[in-house]
């Protein structure tokens, strides 16, 4: 995957008028009208479709048709838009699912609008990419591919929340939770490739109930389906056609902390994967010749505080290591898990300053030598700092 940089660590608030981007006609070529699917259910949801021409409602799924509005009865739910966004709901919340396809010089659309709720704390979350934002009743979010690696998303009433995120405005940050003001536009980096991130839902373990050619509930059932057969038989169908170097990396992985929590044709992701906070292995990496040629194929993530000045120095080790955006942990991206052990550890020695980078950088290339000759260094066996 590409590096990022630290200057695009934080979410750009973009206040152009204009919504089209040249660049948008490049952003999801092989996407018509943007989908979206349920990819988990702990209870019951009821779906109101306005396609009254579809004599069996519910027959679409997991995907759930444009314009349908969603309600969840009990439990929580968990949808995903091939737009890279993620819509996290519970009992009480509804929103309705809209979606515009791209056309010309115009990018493609997903508009996710709050319906009521009673309460006055905002639950419904959308995740779009790695910047959530928390809606309020009649609060409306769109969200439109305006570049390969980037997704612009505008608010219509309601002031959606930004918890906790970074957001760079007129060269300041700002830390906390904060309104976006309707009207306003923040452009956040997310996945390159289009497309789903997870598995659907398995309708093997849904009961599907039809009030009406257009309404129909959906249930998690409590007994049914094989769920670790199931995900054995999702991640082998996922990798099938990886190349061979990112198919060893998965099944090393998978040796390691088990089946990944998030499947999907590009990647497979673990989530406190312990001693990382996430592993992500890609299915198609970036190519990288320091200091010796391999392609970055494994990410990995750590814990860990960074001071907010530290960042510049960071940005010049250029051994694969970026922030996070909430500065709580470091990411490191190589070829293999030791190679991203050696990254974050002597990422941590230049926030303490006990090396400079280019000290790190000569160390972070004799131990990739040795590592080559198949010798081992302490750097690259695990975490040499403590962990919070």
């Amino acid at each position: 995957m590409p590096r990022s940089s630290i200057g695009a660590l934080a979410a750009v608030l973009a206040l152009s008028a204009s919504w089209a981007r040249t660049a948008s006609q490049e952003a999801f070529p092989s996407i018509a009208v943007p989908q979206m699917q349920l990819t988990e259910l702990t209870g019951e949801i009821r779906i109101e479709t306005p396609n009254r021409a579809e004599t069996v409602a519910g027959k679409s799924l997991p995907f759930i048709r444009a314009g349908s509005l969603v309600r969840v009865l009990s439990g929580r739910a968990e949808f995903e838009t091939d737009y890279h966004a993620v819509i996290r709901a519970r009992k009480g919340d509804s929103f309705r699912f809209t979606a515009i396809a791209p056309a010309g010089a115009k990018p493609g659309v997903v508009r996710i609008a709050a319906a009521t709720s009673e309460r006055d704390t905002p639950s419904l979350m959308v995740k779009v990419g790695e910047q959530g934002f928390r809606i309020h009743r009649r609060g409306v979010l769109e969200v439109a591919g305006t570049s390969p690696g980037e997704s612009t998303v505008r608010t219509e009433g309601g002031s959606p929340q930004i918890p906790a995120v970074e957001i760079s405005r007129e060269g300041a940050l700002m830390a906390g939770a904060r309104n976006l003001p309707p009207g306003r536009r923040l452009v956040v980096a997310v996945d390159p490739y289009p497309g789903f991130e997870n598995a659907p839902a398995s309708l093997a373990s849904l009961s599907v109930v039809r009030e009406s050619d257009s309404v129909f509930s959906v249930k998690a059932l409590r007994y049914g389906e094989n769920v670790q057969a199931t995900r054995e038989d999702r991640v082998d169908e996922a990798i099938s056609g990886w190349p061979a170097s990112s198919r060893r990396t998965a099944e090393l992985m998978m040796s390691k902390y088990g089946l990944p929590d998030r499947v999907s044709s590009g990647k497979l992701v673990w989530e406190n994967s312990s001693p990382w906070k996430e592993t992500t292995v890609y299915r198609i990496g970036t190519m990288h010749a320091f200091p010796l040629q391999h392609e970055d194929i494994l990410r990995q993530s750590a814990a860990y505080e960074v001071p907010r000045e530290k960042g510049p120095e960071l940005e010049r080790l250029d051994i694969g290591v970026s922030v996070e955006r909430d500065y709580k942990g470091l990411s490191a991206v190589s070829d293999s898990e030791d190679g991203n052990f050696l990254a974050v550890n002597l990422a941590v020695e230049v926030l303490k300053g006990d090396k400079t980078p280019e000290q790190a950088r000569e160390t972070y290339s004799r131990a990739i030598m040795l590592s080559a000759e198949g010798k081992s260094s302490p750097y690259t066996q695990g975490f040499l700092f403590q962990r919070p």
